[in-house]
């Protein structure tokens, strides 16, 4: 948290002197913000890490209610509306593999991802969608091969994120899944 304080002071201090900027300035300020981004992005998956898992959680709403019940002793009425599912969860994605890992193999892709490439992974093949991710790789980490990992992505990721062969980073992905298969 030190860390975030010293990098947002950093970048105020620079934005103060606006009209005396250089291209080199504004690079440095890029460079503290992706250090700020990444920061608060392991930040929440610490926070997310260690809450507990979502069925046991109460939802917000439903605990709201109940605190609204309790204060006036009667049937509040609250319409719920549904917003639309924008991507799957997790959870629509099958666990069809997992169990096809021997149980002496500790193989994990996470092991040749880095930071830096995790972050990107994030934000530009899984849609800022973490828990996805993190299921992706699980998933990854279950299948028997390199080809039934792909037919996985294809299957379930591929479009809905709308990943492109062409794309550095999807390129990047596919080469450490046939670095991690090669390995086995």
């Amino acid at each position: 948290m030190e860390r975030i304080s010293i990098l947002l002071q950093k970048i105020a201090a620079i934005a103060e002197n606006e009209s005396k900027n250089t291209t080199i300035d504004i690079d440095l300020m890029l460079d503290y913000t992706r250090v700020l981004y990444a920061d608060l992005l392991e930040m929440r998956g610490k926070i997310a890490f260690n809450a507990p898992p979502a069925q046991e959680r109460e939802p917000v709403f439903a605990k709201a209610m109940k605190e609204d019940k309790e204060k006036h002793n009667e049937e509040p009425h609250v319409e719920i509306v549904t917003p639309p599912i924008i991507a799957p969860s997790p959870a629509s994605i099958p666990v069809s593999t997992a169990g096809n890992i021997p149980s002496g193999n500790k193989r994990d892709i996470r092991n040749l991802i880095g930071i830096n490439d995790k972050y990107l992974f994030i934000s530009e093949l899984f849609g800022n969608n973490n828990e996805t991710y993190e299921h992706v790789l699980n998933e990854i980490n279950g299948a028997w091969d390199e080809q039934n990992a792909i037919d996985l992505l294809q299957e379930h990721v591929y479009g809905t994120y709308g990943w492109d062969k062409e794309n550095e980073t999807t390129e990047l992905f596919y080469n450490l899944l046939n670095k991690f298969f090669s390995t086995i």
